[in-house]
């Protein structure tokens, strides 16, 4: 059988019958996953915010809702990073820190990503050459979702196996590897305890899983994330977020709205939208932890994606095949990155609010990118006031 470079790995889990995760946990051991148990190991002080009091919404080890608290988090301080959704394998052939040129670590690790490797952003598995799921792998996943002495089913080839033989509402989890058949996927529903997670490997012949994925939420569970696990180089393509001169070029004209990417930043930013003082809003300063805080800035989109990698994707599509489609064009970064790649685009986006700062961006990049042989647009957004178009000779040509 071929040896696919990606395999799919979808996390579902069955519905708990408990009012909350926490009493789920509490009458049958499932619900939640073990993020101490599992959090990549880090020693690049990212974790330095830990290090002094902030003000944030956690007190003691709980999330406090309304006002924040200064208080002092070093005692909560995280062994690493969060679990990750990428498991990055070498090759066989990788010996005593020297890495195979074909090795998925090495090929991660050469992309320099701020200037230090990759790699150590994920889970890394040594290689024992089969095709099969890695006992190292195995343990990892046993560890994210069972408790202490529960039990979990592994099965590592579904193609020949008969699941009717396992009691009902009995394991706390299960690891299975291939397709599973509609009725396989509801003896895996039935077998595990109410809040049971499952992980499904995709198989060699179909390494997106997505025939598994669309067979257990059939068949009664909710699918919760994907896990990519990576075994040759080529192909992995690491981008960082958009920078801040990514997401607001084009938007000088644009007034500063209030942005609050956090629930307690949001719930300040409502409550001082009621009291009719939204533009005074205050949450979070200096030293507070990642999201927790209020800013104003002119692309106030939630999720904005570089345009770097929506380029990377549509390289894989030959320009000639038609327009890209994007039904959900939220600031235009799709559309940005045909600009850049040949392809004509279509953008659909329902909120004007992200239709005009979109409109403004693809205006802008088209000009900065295209210069002379520059993109017809057609909008249906009327902007009143638009940045200047003047451009130096540099863009202009291109250069």
């Amino acid at each position: 059988m071929s040896r696919s470079a990606l395999i799919a790995i979808t996390m579902a889990r069955k519905p708990v019958s408990e009012g909350s995760i926490a009493e789920n946990a509490v009458e049958h051991g499932t619900g939640p996953i073990n993020i101490e148990a599992t959090r990549i190991p880090a020693t690049d002080g990212y974790q330095k915010a830990w290090d002094r009091p902030v003000s944030t919404n956690i007190g003691g080890g709980t999330y406090i809702h309304g006002t924040q608290v200064v208080t002092d988090l070093s005692s909560y301080r995280p062994s690493g990073r969060w679990p990750a959704n990428l498991v990055v394998q070498h090759t066989p052939s990788c010996r005593d820190g020297v890495c195979d040129p074909s090795c998925a670590v090495a090929d991660l690790d050469g992309q320099d990503i701020d200037n230090r490797p990759g790699s150590e952003f994920f889970l890394n598995l040594p290689s024992d050459g089969s095709n099969a799921l890695p006992d190292a792998l195995i343990a990892y996943l046993r560890c994210m979702v069972t408790i202490e002495g529960g039990s979990c089913l592994v099965i590592r080839d579904l193609e020949e196996s008969d699941l009717s033989r396992f009691p009902p509402d009995h394991h706390h989890a299960a690891i299975v590897r291939g397709e599973p058949t509609p009725e396989q996927a509801v003896d895996l529903l039935r077998t595990l305890r109410p809040g049971g997670h499952l992980f499904v490997a995709a198989p060699e012949h179909r390494p997106t899983g997505h025939v598994g994925a669309c067979r257990v939420e059939d068949a009664g569970f909710e699918v919760r994330d994907c896990i990519l696990w990576v075994r040759d180089a080529g192909h992995v393509h690491y981008v960082a977020k958009a920078s801040t001169a990514e997401r607001e070029a084009g938007l000088a004209h644009l007034p500063e709205k209030m942005f609050a990417p956090s629930g307690g930043a949001q719930n300040a930013l409502a409550a001082a939208d009621e009291e009719g003082a939204g533009d005074e809003a205050e949450y979070g300063g200096e030293g507070d932890l990642g999201f927790n805080r209020i800013t104003r800035r002119k692309n106030v989109h939630p999720t904005i994606k570089p345009k770097g990698l929506m380029a990377r994707l549509l390289r894989t599509v030959p320009s000639d095949r038609g327009p890209v489609l994007d039904p959900f064009m939220g600031s235009g970064t799709t559309m940005i990155s045909c600009l850049e790649t040949g392809h004509d685009g279509i953008g659909i986006e329902r909120e004007a609010e992200y239709l005009e700062i979109a409109d403004a961006r693809v205006r802008h990049w088209n000009t900065a990118v295209a210069a002379w042989d520059a993109a017809r647009i057609e909008s249906e957004h009327v902007p009143t006031t638009t940045e200047s178009t003047e451009v130096d000779l540099n863009d202009f040509l291109g250069l």
